[in-house]
């Protein structure tokens, strides 16, 4: 049972990197489930769009020549928005008239004007990839800017089982409530 109550007229989705670098062969950051992850992404994502509740995207990578940073030293493979790999998956249902922020580290208020979109609503709803990395560090982040943080479990995911289900706990035990898409689903009504 969460910690907060969710308000869903107090609430905006974010939507974290549903990249094809992620949820397609060929990367070595290609979450366990994708299907499953875009299916229930998908779901919120039209959920909220039929209540008309606020969505916003985010898309990971740098423009040609831009500094990196650590980053580039700790993964040494950077993902450069021109590329293809980079693009929001084709499969995620994202219109022309959706708002994308561009992020450059883990967290989507770094380096962003993400808190400037968020208007509003004092409860952030995340899903998204990857788990342990950017959902979490996202969640973090909002937690100590003070919105009241849900991550849905069925629609994060990440590369590895251990990774999944730590991150999954160490968000519900500090800073976010974890819970289950019908969850959010029966609330919205």
């Amino acid at each position: 049972m969460p910690r907060i109550p969710f308000q869903p007229d107090e609430s905006a989705l974010l939507v974290t990197d549903m990249q094809r670098f992620f949820l397609e062969g060929g990367s070595h950051a290609v979450v366990l489930e994708p299907e499953a992850t875009i299916d229930a992404a998908n779901e919120l994502i039209d959920l909220f769009r039929s209540k008309g509740r606020p969505i916003i995207f985010t898309r990971h990578g740098y423009a040609q020549g831009e500094d990196i940073g650590v980053m580039s030293r700790w993964w040494n493979d950077n993902l450069m928005l021109s590329e293809e790999r980079s693009e929001i998956d084709p499969r995620v249902h994202l219109t022309s008239n959706d708002k994308v922020v561009v992020k450059k580290r883990y967290s989507a208020f770094a380096l962003t004007e993400l808190e400037d979109l968020i208007t509003v609503e004092s409860q952030l709803v995340i899903c998204g990839v990857m788990t342990h990395l950017c959902v979490e560090s996202t969640a973090r982040e909002a937690f100590h800017r003070d919105y009241e943080v849900f991550v849905v479990r069925e629609a994060v995911s990440t590369n590895s089982k251990a990774f999944q289900e730590s991150a999954l706990d160490i968000m519900d035990h500090g800073f976010a409530d974890v819970v289950g898409l019908d969850h959010i689903k029966e609330v919205m009504g």
